[in-house]
């Protein structure tokens, strides 16, 4: 009796060392299954033919832009919907130069999204470029220039002097419903400014605004009743101005 309970003892524990065994073998399998797999849609996704772009969709407020524009800036799609580069398709779409800034971003499972912040011209500059409302410049084709914006000349690196100096100046023209139509500045910071009725005031580099308002003083006392008579106001006088006046026509 005492014999067949020990060969029972022995059994039952080599059966149970087997089932270890087994458990363990099947959790390498499922190990290496999980690996495999883990592998080969790793490999699927990297696939530039896997999940490839088909639609590209375009969003924003645009003048001088179009859908078309944006899809033709972008140029060849290379890759799928996960190995896509935005961060370089951004910068093909942020070279156009009506663009201010632009985003990429995926729309699954095949699209793109294009956002673009189209630039706001607030003046000419020089003779080729634009201005925007931060005193950015930027260059487009002149075709596609707006009518009717003040234009600004300066030294380079004036571009945000200049455009302070035009809100500035603005403002303060208001009360006198006059606008600027021109600000000139040369290598010295010298400033002249062309009014909408045509005249040209010289304001000089040193104490512009206090110029500015002596003039805004004295137009409808002093000037106002004969402005179609004068050419040019010249402010840079302690005590006073010069009026240069415009030439009679013989």
């Amino acid at each position: 009796m005492m014999a067949r309970t020990a060969q029972q003892a022995v059994t039952t524990g080599a059966g149970h060392d087997w089932s270890r065994l087994f458990v363990q073998i099947s959790r390498v399998v499922l190990l290496f299954a999980l690996v495999a797999v883990f592998v080969l849609a790793y490999s699927k996704i990297n696939d530039p033919r896997s999940f490839p772009i088909s639609k590209i969709r375009a969003q924003g407020t645009f003048t001088h832009l179009s859908e078309a524009m944006l899809q033709s800036a972008l140029g060849t799609i290379e890759g799928g919907y996960f190995n896509i580069d935005v961060v370089q398709l951004q910068g093909r779409v942020e070279a156009l130069p009506w663009v201010e800034r632009a985003s990429v971003r995926r729309i699954w499972p095949d699209a793109l999204l294009v956002s673009v912040d189209e630039q706001q011209a607030m003046a000419y500059w020089q003779k080729s470029g634009l201005m925007n409302q931060h005193g950015e410049l930027f260059y487009p084709d002149k075709k596609s220039f707006p009518q009717g914006l003040p234009q600004l000349n300066g030294p380079e690196a004036s571009n945000m002097l200049l455009r302070n100096n035009y809100i500035r100046f603005s403002e303060m023209l208001r009360v006198l419903h006059l606008k600027i139509r021109q600000i000139d500045m040369d290598a010295r910071q010298s400033v002249v400014v062309v009014l909408s009725n045509g005249i040209s005031l010289v304001l000089g580099r040193e104490k512009i605004i206090e110029r500015l308002q002596q003039f805004i003083t004295i137009y409808p006392k002093v000037l106002s009743a004969n402005i179609a008579t004068v050419q040019q106001i010249d402010m840079r006088y302690t005590n006073g101005f010069t009026i240069l006046p415009k030439r009679v026509s013989e």
